[in-house]
């Protein structure tokens, strides 16, 4: 008896075996025997990832271009103390943080960082934990120091192998009441 069981189940999975291999052979051949067309595969792919990329990141541009304009943030940056600006800067981040993951614009891509820099780009809070306080994040990501410098929005892939980073890091300036850049805000979705 028991022999028959396991010579019925062979053969199951020696048809399901064969009917697989059949399947994915005349699926895949044409691709996997047409050079040209695995490279414009690739290629519409990659311009697909590229054009997804661009699109979150004016999304989350735009979303915190309107957050940063609040006088809570501009508070952030009027702390007496370096001490109060930090611990301004890892509340309101934890604020924003909480205010992302809910925003439907979002719901693909949840954020995991929002930090706050001052207008040299040193890291003044982050959302979650005192991690990249005092570090010169402008310095490992020159687009950063460039938005500050200009005061413009922008979106950028943040690839940094030392830090085991890979995030879409997208940043909006904070302005005083003069108008003057005091930092920018940024927040960060994982790859």
């Amino acid at each position: 008896m028991r022999g028959k069981i396991i010579f019925v189940n062979a053969g199951i999975l020696l048809l399901v075996g064969l009917l697989t291999y059949t399947l994915l052979s005349t699926s895949l051949s044409r691709v996997l025997q047409d050079r040209t067309a695995r490279g414009l595969e690739a290629e519409r792919a990659l311009r697909s990832a590229a054009a997804q990329l661009a699109l979150d990141g004016f999304r989350v541009e735009r979303w915190l271009s309107a957050q940063v304009t609040g006088a809570d943030v501009r508070a952030v940056y009027a702390g007496g103390t370096e001490s109060a600006r930090q611990q301004a800067a890892m509340a309101l981040a934890d604020a924003l943080h909480e205010a992302a993951r809910v925003e439907p614009d979002f719901e693909r891509m949840a954020p995991d960082l929002v930090l706050f820099v001052d207008s040299r780009g040193v890291g003044l809070g982050r959302n979650g934990s005192n991690l990249m306080r005092g570090e010169r994040i402008a310095d490992a990501y020159p687009s950063l120091a460039q938005a500050l410098r200009t005061g413009a929005t922008a979106s950028d892939l943040w690839l940094h192998a030392d830090r085991q980073e890979q995030w879409l890091a997208s940043y909006a300036p904070v302005r005083a009441d003069g108008g003057d850049v005091v930092g920018a805000v940024i927040l960060g979705t994982p790859l």
